[in-house]
């Protein structure tokens, strides 16, 4: 028992390079491991078998359908509203795709061209304000408020609760221990609920107000919906957009690449791929034994799925440290999953990266950090990283 390897946290991306260099070496990509606070699960670390895994109808969301002598699952979900036993990330084939369809009609091709002029004037409307402060950060002042702006309009929630979406996205994501997360879960149960019942009495064109509609949800459904779609929504894309824009200040040509719509969309990719901000998928569970790749995995385990590993396996990558936009197989990435639970958002994500990347550069062609990358400090949690802050360089701002 002793024998089973701590995963480390990873603090930055030297700390993933070390680990992967590691496992290539013992060439194993599943492998049992202790999380930092305790519990034992499978780690699936290449392409291959992460792709594997998440088709396999034996790997199961709902903790509930798989033996569980340690109760790992349900003391996980148990007090968490945006990953309860209703919710769509913790959900499986009927029950799933009845939650998940509540979500197409706000997220399909449709909705989505509807959406670009309102990500476009919310991402100009905040930039508006970034040379207000006397440090400006790209995470702070930018990608957090639009993403969580973004989420806001969507769902319906109330501006005034703005900066409490915010608040419990960013702290939800801090890596800095159960307490403060849970404090955030708590603050996002608090501003789904007012939504839900602001909504009841003025219902708008919002995901609250079609779900509280829908006489097939509970109010147990609605809560998890909506706060999944705020965590979902604001945590992962707010480092696609702050740290897209960071690693394109250090490109020779970025005001080509960003002004080119093909270009742009070529960067998105393989920015996903290499810097995928889903350091480990939501937990899963072996409903009965199973086998991935060559590694049986008995029934009742708990998998843990590594996109951020996955993408960076040489065997689908070559040279998968290099960051090269002209990747030609870049779109193969695994950062929002794969099969029925791929990330209903991710055509919205990468909509609103595109549009900050352009209007961002349009507005400051000059842009620049104030630190070098390698000195941005990051958030670990187990699920996923993020750069604390981007500070700007607040000069670039006016040349």
């Amino acid at each position: 028992m002793n024998d089973v390897p701590v995963l480390r946290n990873w603090h930055d991306d030297a700390d993933i390079r070390r680990d992967l260099r590691a496992w290539r070496e013992d060439g194993a990509s599943v492998r049992e491991v202790r999380l930092p606070d305790g519990p034992r699960v499978w780690l699936v670390t290449g392409y291959d078998e992460s792709r594997q895994a998440f088709l396999d109808p034996a790997i199961v969301k709902d903790y509930r359908k798989a033996p569980n002598p340690q109760g790992f699952g349900r003391s996980l979900h148990r007090d968490e509203c945006w990953a309860g036993p209703n919710s769509v990330i913790t959900t499986d084939g009927s029950h799933h795709t009845r939650l998940r369809n509540t979500l197409r009609p706000f997220l399909n091709r449709h909705a989505l061209d509807d959406l670009r002029p309102v990500v476009r004037d919310i991402c100009e409307e905040t930039l508006d304000a970034l040379t207000d402060p006397l440090d400006p950060d790209l995470m702070r002042d930018f990608a957090r408020v639009v993403t969580a702006r973004v989420v806001n309009h969507i769902l319906g929630i109330h501006p005034s609760h703005l900066d409490a979406v915010v608040r419990a996205s960013t702290d939800y994501g801090a890596g800095e221990g159960s307490h403060r997360a849970n404090a955030a879960i708590a603050l996002l149960g608090v501003i789904v609920a007012d939504t839900i019942e602001a909504r009841r009495k003025d219902p708008d064109q919002g995901i609250v107000s079609a779900l509280v509609a829908d006489p097939t949800l509970t109010a147990r459904d609605v809560l998890g919906i909506a706060s999944t779609v705020v965590i979902g929504g604001t945590l992962t894309t707010s480092t696609l957009l702050g740290w897209g824009i960071a690693y394109a200040t250090t490109l020779d040509d970025h005001r080509a690449v960003m002004s080119d719509p093909r270009r742009r969309e070529a960067y998105i990719e393989e920015m996903l791929r290499r810097y995928s901000p889903t350091r480990i998928s939501t937990w899963r569970f072996a409903a009965e034994a199973t086998v991935i790749g060559d590694t049986p995995i008995p029934a009742g385990a708990v998998v843990c799925i590594a996109p951020s590993a996955a993408n960076r396996d040489p065997r689908q990558f070559p040279d998968p440290d290099l960051f090269d936009p002209q990747r030609p197989n870049a779109a193969s990435h695994l950062a929002f999953g794969h099969g029925v639970h791929l990330c209903i958002g991710a055509a919205l994500a990468r909509l609103e990266a595109a549009t900050a990347y352009s209007t961002v550069f349009t507005r400051y062609p000059n842009l620049r950090l104030a630190l070098d990358l390698e000195h941005i400090p990051w958030s670990s949690a187990v699920v996923e990283m993020h750069p604390r802050t981007l500070p700007i360089d607040r000069n670039s701002l006016f040349t």
